[in-house]
């Protein structure tokens, strides 16, 4: 059996995987859960939210406003997060930029294989449900104002991740879809236009996006 994490190590390899997670952005949220899956070695599931808590009381993560209080607490990498996500990356011998590279082609690679096989609960939509119907407002908000900005549409990731964005609300039209792909389509491609967009109207509109994805999704998925 596969040696159990000291926590303290646990702890440190968490916040180096949040901000590769995170692609070293401070305005990226996501769960520790997410930065979890990352870690090498086994560990208990308790751990995760106490670490965070801790990482956050200093300061090397902020938790997020705005999001559903019966959801995981989302946070944010901080600028001493990211340093000392790096000092441990140098004392490790891992390369913090490489491994975010190495994670946003894997992003890209699961969303656009040919072969690929969406894994996760298939969700029967309730179209009546306000978690759905913010969903769709806010998905259709956001790539409304995507295309109406120079910035995004006059870079070729930004209209790659806006086309991912279309292809993916026809998903939404379905009356059953598969959360695993909802998922993989959905957050690379907003998360790669909230990390390139840098008017502040923008990016909150796709944070509300971000905010209303996750919260349509079934914890786990």
């Amino acid at each position: 059996m596969e040696k159990l994490l000291a926590f303290p190590d646990f702890q440190k390899a968490l916040l180096f995987k949040f901000a590769v997670r995170a692609g070293a952005d401070f305005e990226t949220p996501i769960t520790a859960a997410e930065a979890a899956q990352l870690v090498e070695g086994r560990f208990r599931q308790s751990w995760v939210k106490v670490a965070a808590e801790q990482l956050h009381e200093q300061e090397f993560l902020r938790p997020t406003s705005g999001f559903d209080d019966t959801y995981d607490t989302f946070y944010v990498l901080t600028l001493a997060g990211l340093n000392e996500a790096q000092q441990y990356a140098r004392y490790e011998g891992f390369d913090l930029w490489a491994e975010i590279e190495k994670l946003e082609e894997q992003s890209e690679a699961d969303t656009s294989a040919n072969d690929f096989v969406p894994q996760g609960p298939v969700i029967e939509i309730d179209r009546s449900s306000k978690v759905f119907s913010d969903l769709e407002r806010e998905i259709k908000d956001t790539l409304k104002h995507a295309q109406m900005s120079n910035q995004l549409m006059s870079d070729v990731t930004g209209q790659r991740r806006i086309k991912e964005g279309q292809a993916g609300q026809v998903l939404l039209e379905s009356d059953r879809v598969d959360a695993g792909l909802i998922r993989r389509v959905f957050l690379p491609a907003l998360r790669s236009l909230l990390k390139i967009a840098s008017e502040e109207a923008i990016k909150t509109i796709i944070k509300k996006a971000i905010e209303a994805l996750l919260a349509f999704l079934p914890p786990g998925a």
